[in-house]
């Protein structure tokens, strides 16, 4: 085992995942590596993980419980992160785990490497089958080609499978009114980093057997969804501006256009967006108007209807919606 003191802070925000909890739990406190803070968030879980958490607080001196009302995932890290008193941090899903020498592995390569951000692999397990699909090649990749692929989404925009220094995080949170969080947010952390490593280590699993996971088919259709996806590529937009990745910026203003049109189609199938939200996007369109050209044409025409014929949009917005259902029934999952 490395010698390594330093505290690590490990967040993780619960919501009714009783049936996973523990093992969550356990993954953590059972780590090799010791000196640890265990940071779990309650967020106002109506199911029995609110005394699961309770139960390992008094197991385990390390784990710190807060309890709140449902106030969503990013609320919940938030606090984590204003509460952390460790030199680094990580964040772990309530229905996810960690392999029993995660922390130790990370410390060991942030320390060895004197990065800011070290990131691994992961496994994932469904009900009858587990997918690991190892990146090996990208251990060669230097911190200016790591940050490039973040910001295309080559690289996962993710803080599961994440290590960071803690100062990283000074000045930066999770936006609290989107999903998506972890997309939007990622650019800004990489802005700070002056080195990021990643390793072929699959130290992180992935729980895809709950239901409840926002790996849904329906966030697709889901305008809130599409215009939180909105405001995440703006943000890859800005910082790829600030550190002059070319192809990075293309990639944004097409992607953030892109995903205009399926806000707007997707809310008049099921409205969700209010009019400060759409009229945002509306503006956005209107000054990027000369960009278009980049997209394909049945978007270009979507785009043309939003601005000036919305009821085309409006029909085809309803026609994705009943295919939606379709989709959701034949998937035999709930329409949210």
């Amino acid at each position: 085992m490395i010698e390594i003191k330093a505290k690590v802070t490990v967040i993780v925000p619960v919501y009714n995942v009783e049936k996973y909890l523990r093992e969550c739990l356990n993954s953590l406190i059972n780590q090799t590596y010791k000196n640890l803070e265990i940071i779990v968030i309650n967020d106002g879980s109506t199911d029995n993980s609110a005394d699961i958490c309770d139960e390992f607080a008094v197991k385990d001196s390390r784990v710190l419980v807060i309890h709140q009302k449902n106030l969503g995932v990013s609320v919940a890290r938030n606090v984590g992160l204003d509460k952390m008193t460790g030199s680094y941090v990580t964040f772990v899903d309530s229905d996810d785990y960690l392999e029993k020498n995660a922390v130790e592995r990370f410390l060991w390569l942030m320390c060895n490497s004197s990065a800011d951000i070290v990131f691994c692999e992961s496994k994932t397990f469904f009900k009858n089958k587990i997918i690991y699909n190892p990146k090996t090649y990208a251990e060669s990749y230097d911190t200016e080609t790591i940050k490039e692929k973040i910001l295309m989404d080559k690289i996962v925009n993710q803080v599961a499978t994440r290590f960071f220094k803690k100062e990283i995080w000074e000045g930066i949170r999770f936006p609290e009114k989107l999903v998506y969080e972890d997309f939007y947010i990622v650019p800004s952390l990489c802005l700070k980093a002056k080195k990021i490593v990643y390793r072929c280590e699959p130290l992180y699993w992935y729980n895809r057997m709950n239901a409840s996971s926002q790996t849904s088919l329906w966030n697709d259709f889901n305008a809130w969804h599409r215009y939180s996806k909105f405001k995440g590529y703006c943000e890859h937009l800005r910082v790829a501006k600030l550190l002059n990745k070319e192809n990075a910026i293309k990639w944004a203003e097409k992607k953030a256009l892109h995903e205009i049109v399926k806000a707007f189609c997707r809310n008049y199938g099921k409205p969700c967006l209010s009019d400060n939200d759409l009229n945002e996007m509306k503006e956005y369109l209107k000054s990027n108007i000369k960009r278009i050209n980049q997209l394909k044409i049945k978007d270009r025409f979507l785009i043309w209807s939003i601005l000036n014929c919305t009821c085309i949009c409006r029909i085809y917005g309803k026609i994705l919606h009943i295919v939606f259902k379709l989709k959701m029934y034949k998937n035999k999952q709930k329409i949210f």
